[in-house]
């Protein structure tokens, strides 16, 4: 495990990844970041989680496989 920062309208959350041999499994943002960046900005907190996850993925993909 290990962490990764998901950029998002100039801001920074926190992803855990968790993989094994090399590969991602797993990628989940910080909840009580999380929740605090949805409360600032008036947004549900299911569409910022989705939202760092899916920044995560792409920064997984990035770091793992960089072509185009």
């Amino acid at each position: 495990a290990g962490g990764i920062e998901a950029k998002q309208l100039g801001k920074k959350l926190p992803v855990k990844f968790g993989g094994r041999s090399g590969k991602v499994y797993t990628v989940k943002p910080e909840f009580e970041p999380a929740r605090q960046w949805a409360q600032e900005l008036s947004v549900p907190l299911r569409d910022v989680l989705l939202a760092a996850t899916a920044a995560g993925w792409g920064a997984v993909r990035e770091r793992y496989d960089p072509s185009p």
